[in-house]
């Protein structure tokens, strides 16, 4: 099969004519041929190619497994392969980097044996609208993640965590923050931290007028830093990491209050977020906002039930208590208008006074005058 020289007459002008990138190979994985639209895909001349070993193309990390399939596919005597899908097929182009592409597979008689004809296509639009998808799954499970542990009774903390997880998820970054003023009103603190160095983070005190998360709950609109680690605007406490990069800030905001701002970073060896990541961010931030504002709410509201449940109760007991006292003391008072041992009445009229102060407690404890 290694001695298969030069394709019919006409055969090359076929593969030309065709839109989608091809390549012609050996059943042992040795190019033959390839057309125009392939070399402009993989960046190579067609000269560079012919000849070469068809894992030339396939990502390093890949090329143990590609042998073991197109062995195989060979020794099962190929067949039709429809173009595949799977968003994990890259082409390694000449510069090293990777093309998203889909493959279909043939395989024809050619002389005293066969040959693969390998069909690729540019996947790019393709996975660019399955990011988008999955994007936007993972914003609306975020989104009703966040809601559903606020209507399943979850706790305030309890949400603000997910929120700050979601967010780091979101844009895969490597560290995610929600911040929340003090009550000094002059100071903000890291509530909560997800991700690369969090445990040393959480609970970080920073100033109002320092920095950019201040900022953005003054200004209400995000800032986008290039550099977290090094550029003078971001207050950094002493646990803050030496080694980020991109880092988002905005805002939290719901129905016209700033309750506080969301970081998201990443290190340094990872690119600058995209628009479409602040955008995203926003809308998150946006719903989240509301989510802890209708929390804070519900647990407000869960607290004045339990104070008018505990005034309820205390009076209803003071009326009962004191009743039960006030009967017994007159029961007392009674007895002593019979004929008693001297020593026996001073005793009764111990307890008397004793029932009068207890009644007097009640009251105090029931009803405080301040």
């Amino acid at each position: 099969m290694e001695q298969i020289g030069a394709l019919p007459p006409g055969f090359s002008e076929l593969l030309q004519s065709i839109p989608d990138g091809v390549l012609v190979a050996t059943t042992a994985g040795r190019i033959i041929a390839v057309n125009a639209q392939l070399c402009a895909l993989a960046g190579y001349d067609e000269a560079e190619l012919r000849e070469q070993p068809i894992e030339s193309l396939v990502p390093i990390r890949s090329r143990a497994e590609h042998v073991a399939l197109r062995t195989a596919y060979a020794d099962t005597d190929g067949g039709v392969r429809a173009m595949s899908d799977r968003p994990d097929i890259a082409l390694r182009r000449a510069d090293g980097t990777e093309q998203p592409v889909d493959i279909a597979l043939c395989t024809i008689p050619y002389a005293d044996d066969h040959v693969v004809i390998a069909t690729v296509r540019d996947a790019s639009a393709r996975r660019r609208s399955e990011l988008v998808a999955e994007r936007e799954r993972a914003f609306l499970t975020a989104m009703n993640d966040v809601t559903g542990a606020l209507l399943g009774g979850g706790a305030v903390d309890e949400t603000l965590r997910a929120v700050t997880g979601h967010a780091r998820a979101l844009l895969d970054a490597d560290l995610a923050l929600l911040v929340l003023p003090e009550r000094d009103g002059e100071s903000l603190v890291i509530r909560v931290a997800d991700g690369y160095a969090a445990h040393d983070l959480e609970f970080a005190v920073l100033p109002v007028e320092r920095s950019l998360s201040g900022m953005v709950m003054r200004e209400g609109e995000p800032i986008l830093v290039a550099h977290a680690s090094k550029d003078d605007r971001v207050f950094m406490p002493p646990s803050w990491p030496d080694d980020l990069g991109p880092a988002l800030f905005v805002p939290l905001q719901a129905r016209g209050e700033t309750i506080g701002s969301l970081i998201v970073a990443s290190r340094r060896a990872k690119p600058m977020f995209a628009a479409s990541d602040v955008t995203l961010m926003k809308a998150f931030a946006a719903h989240a906002a509301i989510a802890v504002t209708d929390g804070r709410a519900q647990v407000e509201r869960q607290r004045t039930r339990v104070y008018e449940d505990r005034d309820r109760v205390a009076a209803s007991l003071h009326d009962d208590a004191i009743n039960r006292i006030s009967g017994a003391a007159l029961t007392l008072h009674g007895l002593l208008q019979s004929d008693l041992a001297p020593d026996l009445a001073g005793r009764l009229w111990s307890v008397i006074d004793e029932l009068d102060a207890a009644i007097a407690a009640i009251r105090t404890a029931v009803f405080p005058t301040t």
